[in-house]
């Protein structure tokens, strides 16, 4: 275990080219290995910035979902930048979420390298976005049909599914499809297995439908926050949903997964936001043995991706909410995990918002 501990101190499209990313480029990590690379500070002299989605271009830039908080609404909504190179600069501002607007939420990249972002913002920008090369942004027609849009990702034939989040337990559906030929937001599945059906353990109004991936050639698979469950849903042959299956996981359950992403070999890894909570007397259940683990789809399998000792330090992540592959440049083998920080949910600090390196053995998925 090695740690490097970079504090970048962002304030927020102020000069952030100024600032430097070290040695991210470099950082070639052993599996269970960790590296903090960047901490969110909050800007002064009022503020709350909380990261949220990750998504990385073929080039090995890394983008980041950051929302700032006046206490009221998020009053900026940006996509941060982050080269192999170590520069940080703000891509895009989408503008002000209505009060009640979660923000920009997740993110994902296509070959050209445009960001596609998710902001239920619950005003005139509410929807899916797509960010270019050059900053600038084009509203995705229909997407505001979308409840909440939460995290998106492509298949290989550059069909963009979005998953819709509902912890209000209405009519939203579980995931959208906007077909490469089409250009049109439809329900793709709606199933109760993504669904939200009730509050989740710990009685909360957690949603369904959360992270998505895709491996190819077939298979999506969703995080139900609320259910904690990870679920495969086939795409047939004529591109429309097949039955979908829980994953029965084994020899333990998590709770709450977040965003998920997938290897080279089809196993999926997810995160676990509570994973750093410490008050579970009189030990921890088995679920949060590590913030990320690795399910064999094929068997169901649970393999904590980090040890108990690296867990007992809270130093690495604090409630981390999603995680993309490196490429590029980057370690190609190293998961890139953003923890928005218990904080802004939860009252109690914590050690705050974060960019975190975890070196996991393998490569993601083919043209990812």
């Amino acid at each position: 275990m090695k740690r490097i501990l970079i504090i970048g101190g962002m304030v927020l499209a102020v000069a952030v080219t100024s600032l430097h990313l070290q040695a991210a480029a470099g950082l070639k990590l052993a599996q269970g290995e960790v590296e903090v690379l960047y901490e969110f500070i909050n800007p002064v002299p009022a503020g709350m910035v909380t990261p949220e989605g990750i998504a990385l271009d073929r080039k090995g830039n890394i983008y980041v979902s950051l929302r700032t908080t006046d206490g009221i609404s998020y009053i900026k909504n940006e996509i941060v930048k982050f080269t192999p190179k170590g520069d940080i600069s703000v891509l895009a501002d989408l503008g002000p979420a209505a009060p009640g607007g979660f923000g920009v939420i997740g993110l994902t990249t296509d070959a050209d390298g445009n960001v596609y972002v998710a902001f239920p913002s619950f005003n005139a920008a509410h929807g899916v976005w797509k960010v270019y090369p050059d900053g600038s942004a084009e509203h995705l027609n229909g997407s505001w049909q979308l409840l909440i849009p939460n995290s998106l990702n492509f298949d290989n034939e550059g069909n963009l599914f979005v998953t819709d989040w509902d912890p209000f337990k209405v009519t939203a559906a579980g995931i959208w499809k906007y077909g490469a030929d089409t250009m049109v937001f439809e329900p793709w599945c709606v199933d109760p297995l993504i669904m939200a059906l009730d509050d989740d353990p710990f009685g909360q109004p957690i949603g369904g439908a959360n992270g998505i991936a895709f491996h190819p050639p077939d298979n999506i698979y969703v995080s139900n926050t609320e259910q904690g469950t990870i679920v495969r849903v086939p795409v047939l042959e004529d591109g429309t949903a097949g039955v979908a299956s829980v994953i029965n996981l084994d020899p333990f359950p998590i709770m709450n997964p977040d965003g998920v992403t997938v290897d080279a070999h089809g196993n999926v890894y997810t995160v676990i936001p509570v994973s750093t909570w410490r008050d579970f007397p009189p030990a921890p259940p088995p679920w949060l043995l590590s913030p990320i683990v690795k399910i064999y789809p094929d068997t169901g399998m649970v393999e904590p991706i980090l040890d108990p000792v690296l867990f007992d330090d809270p130093l690495y992540f604090d409630f981390p909410t999603t995680l993309a592959f490196g490429t590029g440049p980057l370690d190609k083998k190293s998961v890139f995990v953003i923890s928005m920080g218990a904080e802004f949910f939860f009252g109690p600090p914590g050690t705050g918002p974060k960019l975190t390196q975890v070196g996991v053995g393998v490569p993601g998925r083919t043209g990812q």
